[in-house]
């Protein structure tokens, strides 16, 4: 009985764990709707995620480098849908290969909603026939009604994040003229989605057709002879195009704009078919099969357009029926431009198929009007949140009748479209718009001017280049540095910068020639700041003597609830390599001359060998230009410098010997130079060489005071002269890995002294000795005292400190607050790391300040599992200052409050399991326990864990005794 009430309790368990499975999930697809959702069939056809394609399956956009190309729908469960786009596949269906470009994820965000007017068309019978009898209309646009329709922006979004509500997320990339491009979509849980869709790149031409009669000007009320032939046709597809018909008598602007976004979309494509010779009036055709447009053009029963030089003829086209594309098109002298709709998503009112203009001005077209963008001027950086926009438009061909103020972001969509009545004439106009609550952000500007012609017709026009402006968070009051310097020169940076209110604390960035550094940042609580970094310069690319470099400072502010980064301006810096190489022109002025020496005669070596590797500088070492030298025979060896009015700085490896086939031997040996100047003042080296027959090696070891190997150390060996009291240098070594090198030595006879310097300190001179071998392999040992501290210094508390560390559950951001009053501080440190049971802990953010106060934040969305978080102070020597352990999304999390439940049914399961035997029960129970700890199920901690297993020892110790 009890099995069978063990196996019910176990059954009851599972039931969660079967639901959350996935092979009882059902996907579908509605081709009506284009929707793919998948269904939890055990939960009665729950769905799980949601997903449905509301632009057109095939759909036409217009080249670009981010173009809008898809919008989906996505709808989630209650528990939210993480990573909702896993990847995306273009396959180009021209060639059939899958092709690599960026994709961007935006949301759609609603800004607010519009006005539009509704027209209605209303003609009556004027009494004039066709050819064929049909009445001629006269028609005339009513506004009829209005509705509301609502304006979007688009904010760029991770497709890893989670989401947890309905939104909409447009697909964004470049798009190319011609493209046929099938994009295919896996999505969390549903997988690809074939039955998805393909986007196609309009494609813009220019065609140019030369008239008949070349060369020959119309003059005023001649009639133009010329025709095209109906027969040829010029294809083109597209929206926002003009082509462009030109020939020598007259030119004609042809120009078609259409909605790029909606419902309401009408293809221009394939076949346009242009010609004057015919007797018909002007018709334009379409036909929803393959959107054929063949437009033939006459004003008389003559069959000739009167084309009379510096007249404009406007084509009027009337949208008949919306739904088949039939279109009327009336007139081709005068008539008024037919306005329905929003087009262009931009909030102008404009027809769903606008005017054709056909503008002949003898051999050019003359523009509407000339514009000036007076201010702001183009690119400019503000903190202001109210700017005044100023334009001076110059009309040219119509009477100006209202300007209208137009912003963008940087996908092109509009965040504002102000309008402005002008008094109507002909002279030039001053219009200022004003704009209040900007947002940090990039935007450019341009002006819309219309006005009306001879004839009644209004045309607009905007500037040629639209005008960008920033609002960031803070302003550069003042920038210092060098204009001229040389690569491996130490330089400061410095700015200054202004913050707005709303920021808490600024840190900031020198980005130099493409490579960030962090800068010192102070500010006062006016919002005054001043930032600087010191660097030593990079080096000049290989081949020039100087370089211009570029670099800006990247500001990152905080206003409590995110960081908000900006760049300054970018500056230029001019850098001019520097030279210590062979001595020949313009290098020659001589800083180093190397000669070899017998060390037991002190006479001349020569010729002899020489390899060096040189590592010059000015700075402070972090960048350095290398010269090396090879020479396998030579009298002296010399070495110039330039600049000449400087110091170099040095560090230098040099192996010298003799030369092959010489009839004494030498070993050969090394020489080091660390940190040493040179300058236009040469030195005179001499390199000591001692012969082999008169030499023995000694490893020479040097050792800290727990008898660990020192690295890098230089070992001066000086050998007295007694002839001229006093002792020379004649070897150089440097220690190894193993705290290790070779001397040579003159054994028994000859005192020597040893330096040893590391980092160049000193931290060891001895005194004057007789080297002597004792035991094979021949070893003189340096032992170097070093004072350790205090092994509990780490630990000790910190006066004059105050910090906070803090995780937040609900944005996942654990923050450091901390204020040094001491003005001893080096710097404060924050490292989070994600804890691992198995293996080594996994760092998530390692972020260091040095300043006196601040806020560090490590953002951990996205992670899951244990962590530790650990505040560092650096006061000579570093503290520990606080340490955080936190829990971010376990099983618990996951399963909720059904995880806490399972987690102690499988604690009272192994207690069960084990009633037979006590000991094994006990055993059981703490197995458990760290389990459902260690996949987080139940979070206990360490010092419960370690609780948990030291009173289950005790109680098996008990009951064994």
């Amino acid at each position: 009985m009890r099995k069978i009430l063990f196996a019910l309790m176990f059954a009851l368990l599972l039931i969660p764990a079967v639901s959350g499975f996935e092979f009882d999930d059902i996907r579908t697809y509605d081709a009506g709707t284009q929707t793919v959702r998948l269904e939890n069939a055990f939960t009665l056809g729950h769905d799980i995620v949601k997903v449905q394609l509301i632009t057109r399956g095939v759909n036409w956009v217009t080249p670009g480098p981010e173009v809008r190309f898809a919008e989906m729908v996505f709808t989630p469960d209650e528990d939210g849908l993480e990573t909702p786009i896993l990847a995306m596949r273009l396959h180009d269906e021209i060639t059939d290969v899958d092709i690599e470009r960026d994709i961007i994820y935006k949301k759609r965000v609603f800004v607010r909603q519009i006005s539009v007017d509704d027209y209605g068309l209303v003609c009556i019978k004027n009494g004039r026939f066709y050819k064929n009898g049909t009445t001629k209309s006269s028609c005339e646009v009513e506004i009829v009604g209005s509705h509301l329709e609502s304006i979007y922006r688009w904010e760029k979004i991770n497709p890893r994040d989670k989401i947890t509500e309905e939104i909409v997320i447009g697909l964004f990339t470049r798009v190319y003229a011609g493209d046929r491009v099938e994009w295919i979509p896996t999505i969390n849980k549903v997988g690809e989605v074939p039955e998805w869709a393909l986007f196609v790149g309009l494609t813009i031409f220019e065609i140019n057709i030369p008239t008949i009669n070349s060369g020959i000007a119309l003059s005023q009320n001649e009639v133009g002879t010329q025709s095209f032939n109906a027969s040829d046709s010029y294809t083109f597809q597209g929206a926002g195009f003009v082509m462009s018909l030109n020939g020598n008598d007259p030119d004609i602007n042809f120009s078609i704009w259409e909605d790029v976004d909606g419902d309401d979309t009408v293809d221009f494509g394939s076949d346009i078919l242009l010609g004057v010779n015919n007797s018909v009036d002007t018709v334009l055709l379409s036909t929803i099969e393959d959107r054929r447009i063949n437009i033939t053009i006459s004003s008389d029963p003559s069959g000739f357009v009167d084309i009379i030089q510096g007249k404009k003829y406007i084509l009027r086209i009337e949208n008949i029926d919306a739904v088949n594309n039939n279109i009327n098109v009336r007139g081709s002298n005068v008539g008024d431009p037919y306005t329905n709709g929003t087009c262009q998503e931009n909030g102008v009112q404009c027809s769903q198929i606008p005017d054709m203009n056909f503008l002949v001005y003898g051999n050019q077209s003359i523009a509407i009007l000339d514009m000036t963008l007076n201010s702001p001027i183009d690119n400019l950086i503000t903190t202001e949140t109210t700017l005044d926009f100023n334009v001076t438009l110059t009309p040219t061909i119509v009477n100006l009748t209202n300007a209208t103020l137009f912003v963008f972001n940087l996908s092109g969509g509009v965040v504002n479209d102000t309008s402005t009545n002008i008094v109507t004439g002909t002279e030039p106009n001053q219009t200022i718009f004003t704009l209040v609550n900007l947002e940090i952000e990039t935007l450019s500007w341009n002006v819309l001017g219309c006005g009306a012609d001879e004839f009644g017709v209004v045309l607009c026009e905007f500037a040629n280049n639209n005008f960008t402006f920033t609002r960031q968070a803070f302003a550069t009051a003042q920038q210092s540095f060098s204009n001229n310097t040389f690569e491996t020169q130490s330089e400061r940076y410095f700015i200054n910068l202004t913050t707005i209110p709303e920021i808490l604390s600024v840190e900031a960035n020198l980005v130099y020639n493409g490579t960030s550094f962090p800068a010192t940042t102070s500010c006062n609580a006016s919002g005054f700041c001043q930032i600087d970094r010191t660097i030593d310069v990079t080096l000049v690319d290989n081949g020039l003597d100087s370089q211009l470099k570029n670099f800006l400072w990247e500001v990152i502010v905080f206003d409590g609830t995110s960081n908000i980064v900006g760049n300054s301006s970018i500056a230029e810096q001019n850098v001019s390599r520097i030279r210590l190489e062979n001595c020949a022109a313009p290098v020659d002025r001589l800083a180093l001359n190397f000669s070899a020496l017998d060390e037991q005669n002190l006479t001349r070596v020569s010729p002899f060998t020489f390899q060096g590797t040189f590592e010059v500088f000015f700075g402070n070492g972090t960048t350095r230009r290398n010269s090396t030298f090879d020479e396998l025979s030579v009298v002296e060896k010399n070495i110039c410098i330039f600049p000449d009015n400087r110091t170099f700085i040095t560090d230098a490896i040099i192996e010298y010997g003799q030369v092959a086939g010489a009839n004494v031997t030498y070993n050969d040996r090394n020489h080091f130079l660390e940190n040493a100047s040179v300058s236009n003042v040469t030195q005179d080296i001499d390199l000591f060489l001692l012969r082999s027959t008169e030499s023995t090696s000694f490893i020479l070891r040097v050792l800290d005071n727990t008898l660990d190997p020192i690295q890098g150390a230089l070992i001066f060996i000086q050998k007295f002269f007694p002839g001229e009291d006093l002792f020379r240098t004649v070897q150089i070594a440097k220690t190894d890995d193993n705290g290790e090198t070779i001397g040579f030595f003159e054994v028994e006879t000859v005192d020597y002294k040893f330096i040893i310097s590391e980092g160049g300190t000193v931290i060891l001179d001895t005194n004057p000795q007789k080297v002597v071998g004792k035991e094979v392999p021949f070893t003189l040992e340096f032992f170097i005292g070093l004072d350790l501290g205090k092994p509990w210094e780490a630990f000790e508390g910190l006066g004059n400190f105050q910090s906070v560390l803090t995780f937040n559950e609900t944005n996942e951001i654990v923050t450091y607050t901390y204020l040094d009053t001491s003005g001893e501080i080096n710097f404060a440190r924050l490292v989070v790391s994600n804890i691992n049971q198995s293996t080594s802990d996994t760092t998530i953010c390692d972020v260091t300040s040095t300043q006196s106060s601040a806020t560090i934040l490590c953002n951990v969305t996205g992670f899951d599992g244990q962590f530790k978080a650990t505040s560092t102070v650096s006061r000579s020597p570093d503290v520990i200052d606080k340490v955080l352990i936190f829990v971010i999304r376990t099983a618990k999390d996951i399963f909720g409050r059904s995880g806490i439940l399972l987690g102690w049914f499988l604690l009272l399961v192994a207690g069960f399991v084990g009633i037979w035997n006590p000991v094994v029960g006990v055993m059981l129970i703490i197995g458990t326990a760290i389990l459902v700890n260690a996949i987080g199920l139940l979070s206990f901690g360490p010092v419960a864990i370690f609780g948990i297993i030291a009173i289950g020892a005790l109680i098996i110790v008990e009951m064994n005794t």
